[in-house]
């Protein structure tokens, strides 16, 4: 039986059609598919499979063993109380060393709390990239020298009145200081940061959500302030999480938190006035904005000093 044209191509028509139902898809390359985007920071824990209580778990773990840290902490002030009037080191030690805790008992708590590694709270790798974060503690303390002498020269002048044993304290904060802003890292823009975003499908909510609420908190706990000094920590705040978010981890958003204090408490031990500085509850709002910018800029710096480097890896 002879087919006629019209007939041919119908049938054509209809066998690609049976074999590719969507005629708009393209064909299955291996050269032409595309990767899903892996999870933005805050939304790790949704690849995990969580049981709907364990992330609350972990969150009353963190409250029980911060507690506990601090009821530790309060024991042993009364069994040995501090001495009058108190070395300032000693009195620095009292105060940082909670959010020195900060980091293992973060990490305990998702440890405990969803059966996953500490090392989530890390880069996507899970483990700490410890070049990297030196990496940007360097950057971030070179650069924010000029911001140091613009302060000490004009913005807050004031002559040079060396705390007693300079040499001891900066060595003591030099160790002491880095821990202390992981600490406030791991909690804000580490676990604070993931329990927020496990509950948020879009990408934008997972971004604007956490970088508002972990912001706001970053600021209020840090007590009574004035309206400058308000809004540059939760600008700060702010910062911090841009970096986590782009660096896909903890480590330069540590390395820039502990620049900006390291170079705080350099210009208070050099002028004496380290008390009056670490209890104050206002700025000068030309400091504040001048910090802010500093801190956003040497942030852009980072993340894209970490593209180049991605680009130039084999």
């Amino acid at each position: 039986m002879t087919i006629c044209p019209f007939q041919a191509a119908l049938s054509k028509q209809i066998y690609h059609l049976n074999h590719h139902p969507n005629p708009f898809q393209a064909a299955s390359n291996p050269m032409h598919t595309s990767t899903p985007h892996p999870p933005a920071y805050p939304q790790r824990w949704q690849s995990l499979n969580l049981s709907w209580w364990r992330p609350w778990l972990a969150l009353l773990l963190l409250i029980l063993l911060f507690a506990a840290t601090y009821g530790a902490l309060a024991l042993l002030l009364a069994i040995w109380p501090l001495p009058t009037p108190t070395p300032l080191g000693l009195l620095l030690a009292v105060l940082l060393a909670p959010l020195v805790a900060l980091v293992p008992v973060t990490r305990l708590a998702v440890r405990w709390g969803l059966g996953q590694g500490g090392g989530l709270l890390d880069a996507p790798e899970r483990h700490f990239r410890w070049r990297w974060a030196l990496c940007a503690l360097g950057v971030s303390v070179v650069l924010f020298l000029p911001m140091l002498a613009i302060e000490m020269l004009w913005l807050n002048p004031a002559p040079l009145q060396p705390e007693p044993n300079l040499f001891g304290l900066a060595l003591f904060l030099l160790l002491l200081v880095p821990f202390q802003a992981a600490g406030e890292e791991y909690l804000f823009r580490g676990f604070l940061s993931q329990f927020i975003g496990q509950w948020l499908r879009s990408r934008r909510w997972a971004f604007w959500l956490p970088l508002l609420l972990t912001s706001l908190l970053f600021a209020l706990v840090h007590g009574q302030q004035d309206l400058p000094l308000f809004l540059t920590r939760f600008g700060l705040g702010a910062v911090f999480f841009w970096l986590t978010w782009h660096s896909g981890g903890l480590e330069a958003a540590i390395g820039l938190h502990a620049a900006s204090n390291l170079l705080a408490f350099a210009q208070s031990l050099l002028t004496g006035t380290t008390l009056s500085n670490l209890f104050s509850s206002e700025v000068d709002w030309r400091l504040a904005l001048v910090q802010l910018l500093a801190s956003a800029a040497i942030a852009v710096l980072l993340v894209r000093l970490q593209g180049r480097h991605r680009k130039a890896a084999p």
